[in-house]
């Protein structure tokens, strides 16, 4: 599996715009994906930033599964340790389409090496990764 970090020119905005499902807060045009995999990591906006206790949204995102929208929310952190910087990424909400069901655990499995390529690109650095489904039941 193999994450390639892009920005994407007005075509490929549009065209991803009409093919993701959920909130759609400010989408953002940096975006991971894997061509030879057909699956795309897509940042719809949001608050993630911020601590949940705040009240603020989460951030919104899709990860397009042979173009299927597998939709999820997260809050992201990052903490300094003695190795450097965490990214503590919190997938709080996480939704599969029926017709997917069966390949869960390998979407969430690409959604940790996703997210991880999606962020190194965003700080331009490789960042210390963990990734929380908490309270999260999956088939």
């Amino acid at each position: 599996m193999t994450f390639k970090f892009n920005i994407m020119g007005n075509n490929e905005l549009r065209d991803y715009a009409k093919r993701v499902y959920g909130p759609v807060y400010a989408f953002q045009s940096c975006y991971v994906v894997d061509d030879e995999r057909d699956i795309i990591f897509l940042d719809l906006g949001g608050h993630g930033d911020l601590a949940p206790g705040r009240g603020e949204c989460p951030t919104y995102y899709n990860l397009l599964w042979q173009g299927i929208a597998v939709a999820f929310e997260a809050y992201d952190a990052l903490q300094r340790n003695g190795d450097g910087v965490t990214l503590i990424f919190t997938i709080t909400k996480f939704v599969v389409p029926p017709e997917l069901a069966q390949v869960t655990n390998e979407i969430k499995g690409t959604l940790v090496v996703a997210s991880q390529c999606y962020w190194n690109g965003r700080y331009k650095r490789e960042l210390l990764f963990d990734v929380r489904f908490p309270l999260l039941e999956l088939p």
